[in-house]
């Protein structure tokens, strides 16, 4: 089986209008990055683009909410290789469970579907979690996100189910920092068989942007900062960190429309990934994208 759901955002914004109750967001956006290998790497440029035909949420009730993810890759556009497409897919509902002290509680059921340049299913399954998010101060969130995904059978060989917990730390206005955030993923996998093929595993992931100038128009340029790192129980260690100067521009056409573009270039790069050498591979990064809210 291999899907081919296009939802267009012209198409969801139709829908808005057809059913005024409906209320939420939409929006379409394309990134198109290239690596550029340096220090102790080797290989040629490598660009890819990754197109989110639709993302957003709508929704049904005060408390119900359709959610989905689209998104079609694009790998070796450029690089002489044969051009492969593969999908990321994700399809949910959400619920407000409302809260409880100072905790806003949530709860739903995500169904995933992806693929690879081959069209063989690389996951296919049902995903219910739950959140609790609570405002530790006026410019601090915290929220936990717990889920598990039990595997469909759909894909050839997957055993066993896989389960994450997310600690997630986000600030506003910090310092020189317009915004930062830092996120501790959790994983306990079983899918990839049984017994001995269990593992446990945790990510870390860090990232923060300053601006250094704004213009009226919206045009700005600004600072990004990366870091990423992951280890664990039988799991390949590794880490990713950049620095990052990035030129763009954020519009609001008017309250409910706004359309944003921008491009970075990682001028200091640290990768490690286990079994060899640190390397640097910097990253060039176009993003194009609109937003729709009704």
């Amino acid at each position: 089986m291999k899907k081919r759901l296009i939802v267009t955002l012209a198409g969801l914004l139709a829908l808005g209008v057809m059913a005024p109750a409906a209320t939420g967001w939409v929006r379409n956006w394309a990134e198109l990055t290239e690596n550029r290998p340096t220090n102790n790497d080797t290989g040629s440029n490598s660009q890819n683009v990754e197109w989110t035909l639709v993302e957003g949420s709508i929704d049904m009730t005060d408390k119900l909410a359709v959610t989905f993810d689209v998104e079609k890759n694009y790998k070796n556009v450029t690089n002489g290789d044969d051009l492969e497409t593969y999908w990321d897919n994700r399809f949910g509902l959400s619920y407000d469970l409302g809260k409880s002290g100072d905790w806003d509680l949530a709860a739903g059921l995500d169904y995933y579907y992806d693929t690879n340049g081959s069209d063989d299913v690389t996951q296919s399954s049902y995903s219910p979690w739950l959140e609790a998010s609570t405002a530790l101060t006026d410019n601090t969130t915290l929220t936990l996100w717990g889920a598990m995904y039990y595997q469909d059978g759909v894909e050839t060989g997957v055993h066993g189910d896989d389960y994450e917990l997310d600690i997630l730390l986000d600030t506003g206005k910090l310092g020189i920092f317009d915004w930062t955030g830092t996120w501790l993923y959790l994983y306990h996998n079983t899918s990839g068989g049984h017994g001995s093929n269990e593992n446990t595993s945790a990510e870390l992931e860090m990232e923060a942007f300053s601006t250094l100038y704004k213009h009226d128009s919206g045009a700005y340029v600004g600072l990004e900062y990366y870091a990423d790192g992951t280890a664990g129980d039988k799991a390949s260690e590794s880490l990713n960190a950049h620095i990052a100067p990035r030129v763009g521009i954020s519009k609001k056409l008017d309250n409910d429309v706004s359309l944003w573009a921008y491009t970075s270039y990682e001028v200091i790069s640290v990768n490690y990934a286990e079994g060899g050498d640190w390397y640097s591979d910097n990253q060039f990064q176009v993003v194009v994208g609109a937003k729709a809210a009704f």
